[in-house]
């Protein structure tokens, strides 16, 4: 990058952190309706055509720093638990035992070296 593109950026960051409107041209949007904050039709619409086809923010890695580490994860409906593994990935599983639907983690977080439901 050279150094007019640099001042370039820099002058362009100024703009946008000191404008207090949108800028000029942008078109106008329509207001919207404050009973869409709370209507539980429209969340179940937003649910299921925006948040469950989109990617979404869960968990830092930070919160799950050691082999074994988990925080159980309800944001979208699902019963989801991301555990750090013995490789130092994180990982993502379904919450639910695939032989009796039972929780598998039950506490919102901690340590667990082995992953099973209370029927096994």
């Amino acid at each position: 990058m050279d150094i007019a593109e640099r001042e370039r950026n820099k002058a362009g960051q100024a703009y946008e952190a000191n404008r207090t409107e949108p800028p000029e041209g942008f078109p106008k949007m329509p207001m919207i309706p404050a009973g869409r904050y709370v209507d539980p039709e429209f969340f179940a619409l937003e649910m299921e055509h925006v948040w469950r086809k989109s990617w979404v923010y869960a968990v830092h890695g930070d919160e799950v720093p050691n082999p074994g580490d988990y925080i159980r994860w309800n944001n979208l409906g699902e019963p989801l638990v991301f555990v750090r593994g013995e490789d130092g990935k994180v990982r993502c599983f379904y919450n639910v035992c695939a032989h009796r639907g039972a929780p598998v983690l039950v506490p919102e977080s901690g340590t667990a070296r082995l992953m099973v439901c209370n029927y096994h």
